[in-house]
């Protein structure tokens, strides 16, 4: 075990392929420091090493202690929801084929339309919630969502995994896929953490799509951006290059959602703590640069990491998530995540994952197991779409596998596909 005495020292080098990998720097984090702040990220400066510089900022490194006792030799199963943003002036642009709409700009915000559906899933949740009995106190809506759910000033009571609902009401014509306790959608709204892409469309997707949210209440429940969740890169994808870093980024956001959505209207999406978390410095890759499969898998694994060892604001380890972000890097997720077990038993549906896109504003629940063996990969054993949401051609789970066909063997399905999402 180590001392309060002891030092944790953090080197950092830059991978080659071709050549030996350059050290780039070093920090020294005293570890009384790291116990005091357990569970908190700490950011500390890189001293950086003979001959090398930082080009733009400050470089610095950010840890986190999860905790000093053994990992936990037992699998460890989650609920883990993905939520794609609304649609982007780069998703509009790219519609049209309006190439000066794509290229103008850094960072695409939200279109009208992609507000809507981000406020359409926080409108779908909300409904749904009440139809299956399962109730949680809803601060009085804001006018721009046009809800009719008021507050409930008897009880505050955030749902958990064993809340009891009452019956299925219009939520099953809907929801068929799911299990008659209603789990997944229990565990949506006792989602301990929701976690963000740092580009613009995304963080707000997140203020909009799930606004009152309980994980989202006070500066003890923040959203935190993480910048391993940003798009995957393509070369002159100009939306997935970022313009704003660190404590700029939510108030670019908001500000982007208080024009469009008039003062009044965006003002309760103001409460919501942004944590920048990690997403500080130059956390994008520039225009001309292109991710390859194998630093699109380094940042999965870096995401399912993350998603294991987490603690939230009381310390305790999450069972469920939400991650808002991107069509692509979710693609990339479920196909290198899918459970052999799974895919044998819904080839036709695993197979649709791994190719297609989630439409605009789409939610997919996914349940996640990582082995006893801290250093194995975690497969995905089920997954269903939630809130009546889609996949970007329209299909849902019942109509690929009703239709068996609906999915081109020939679909090119690469994680370096064109464009952005």
């Amino acid at each position: 075990m180590p001392l309060a005495t002891d030092v944790v020292e953090i080197e950092v080098f830059d991978k080659d392929t071709y050549t030996r990998d350059d050290r780039i720097g070093t920090a020294h984090v005293p570890f009384h420091l790291l116990e005091r702040q357990r569970g908190k990220a700490i950011t500390t400066r890189l001293v950086m090493a003979k001959g090398v510089s930082s080009e733009r900022r400050m470089a610095s490194v950010t840890v986190r202690l999860i905790s000093k006792a053994p990992v936990r030799a037992g699998p460890t199963k989650k609920t883990i929801f993905l939520v794609r943003h609304g649609e982007s002036l780069w998703n509009k642009a790219q519609e049209r084929k309006d190439l000066t709409g794509m290229v103008k700009q850094y960072d695409h915000e939200l279109t009208t339309l992609g507000i809507q559906q981000a406020q359409a899933l926080n409108a779908q949740w909300k409904e749904l919630s009440k139809e299956a009995g399962v109730d949680f106190d809803v601060p009085q809506s804001s006018p721009a969502l046009e809800l009719s759910s008021a507050r409930n000033t008897d009880s505050h009571v955030v749902p958990s995994e064993t809340t009891e609902r009452d019956g299925l009401g219009s939520w099953a014509p809907l929801m068929h896929e799911w299990d008659d306790d209603g789990k997944r959608l229990r565990a949506f709204l006792s989602a301990q953490c929701i976690f963000s892409s740092p580009l613009t469309r995304a963080v707000q997707t997140t203020l909009v799509g799930l606004q009152d949210h309980p994980a989202l209440r006070g500066a003890t429940r923040p959203l935190t951006l993480l910048r391993t969740l940003r798009e995957v890169k393509n070369r002159g994808s100009y939306d997935s290059v970022g313009r704003y870093s660190e404590g700029d980024i939510g108030p670019h956001a908001k500000t982007m959602l208080r024009h469009s959505l008039g003062t009044d209207a965006a003002e309760v999406l103001s409460d919501v703590t942004v944590n920048s978390h990690d997403a500080v410095g130059e956390w994008w890759l520039n225009l001309v640069t292109q991710e390859t499969k194998a630093q699109v898998m380094d940042r999965l694994d870096n995401i399912m990491a993350t998603l294991r060892f987490w603690i939230d604001a009381e310390d305790k380890p999450t069972n469920s998530a939400i991650l808002v972000g991107h069509s692509h890097l979710f693609r990339a997720l479920l196909k290198s995540n899918m459970n052999p077990a799974f895919k044998a038993e819904c080839p036709v549906w695993t197979r649709a994952l791994s190719r297609k896109k989630l439409d605009n504003g789409a939610c997919l629940c996914i349940e996640v197991e990582w082995p006893a063996d801290p250093m194995a990969k975690p497969t995905i054993r089920d997954a269903n779409l939630m809130f009546g949401t889609k996949l970007s051609d329209g299909s849902t789970r019942a109509t690929v596998e009703g239709v068996g066909a609906d999915v081109d063997e020939n679909t090119d399905c690469e994680v370096n596909g064109i464009g952005g999402i």
